[in-house]
């Protein structure tokens, strides 16, 4: 059902966590939030990468959206 996923896990990322990236060729890239020893680290493969943005984007449009609601109904 998931292909090769290795990991199902769950993680909250607050604001104000430091984010790295490093590119391993042309088709892996690998991010580590917070440090190695307090911290985790995702790699994606660039289609699963896409996507992830892709989803990613579409989140912070709908969060923003009631972002404004929210600030709106507040006046």
């Amino acid at each position: 059902m998931f292909g090769n996923l290795a990991v199902n896990s769950w993680v909250s990322v607050g604001a104000g966590r430091p984010v790295t990236h490093q590119v391993s060729g042309s088709g892996e890239v690998e991010f580590q939030w917070g440090t190695k020893r307090e911290g985790f680290g995702m790699g994606f493969e660039s289609e699963a990468l896409r996507e992830f943005v892709k989803q990613g984007t579409a989140a912070l449009q709908e969060m923003d959206t009631r972002f404004a609601q929210e600030q709106s109904q507040a006046e």
